[in-house]
């Protein structure tokens, strides 16, 4: 499996590391030695909405091509939507068979029209701008459509592990990252 974890300037750290925390743990625990991930950006670092740098793997390297294509939220989201360069480039994704936003990284997905005809987890803050570019909003903390996984917390990232995984790979890291698995 090959991900792209995507970041831009003011991208929530914690939303980021909800999602790569538990899929890459998956490598770590020998579950899938040949599981790869890059940090993909268009800028050379990228730092959340508190300050914290994070230099990316890959720089403006095309989406096309990841199996999962990760958008964490974060004020930056909301600027980066009527950004037309960086939407171009998260049209990129637009085939990968697995799509995943936590909170406002949907709205990249949404505004680069990758979410036509799909629902999408929201708990009320950005529905407004989310509704003109998916079919419906949900007030869940995970939803999936298609191929688009949205939701919220380090749930999200569970979701997926158990999604290509298994449920007891799930148990065995939300064990681990001392969360009570549902």
């Amino acid at each position: 499996m090959k991900i792209a974890l995507v970041l831009y300037n003011e991208f929530n750290c914690l939303d980021f590391f909800n999602f790569y925390e538990p899929i890459t743990r998956v490598k770590s625990l020998g579950v899938d030695g040949d599981i790869k991930w890059k940090v993909c950006a268009l800028r050379d670092e990228a730092s959340d909405d508190k300050g914290l740098v994070i230099k990316p793997t890959t720089i403006g390297e095309s989406l096309d091509g990841f199996d999962v294509v990760f958008i964490p939220g974060g004020e930056g989201s909301k600027v980066l939507m009527y950004d037309d360069i960086f939407l171009s480039w998260i049209k990129g994704a637009k085939n990968s068979p697995c799509k995943v936003a936590i909170g406002s990284g949907s709205l990249l997905f949404g505004a680069a029209g990758l979410l036509k005809d799909t629902q999408v987890a929201s708990l009320g803050k950005d529905d407004s701008l989310l509704k003109p570019y998916c079919k419906d909003i949900l007030n869940q903390k995970i939803v999936e459509d298609k191929d688009f996984i949205s939701g919220f917390g380090l749930d999200i990232g569970l979701y997926a592990v158990e999604k290509f995984y298994g449920k007891e790979v799930k148990e065995d890291i939300a064990c681990l990252l001392n969360h009570p698995s549902t």
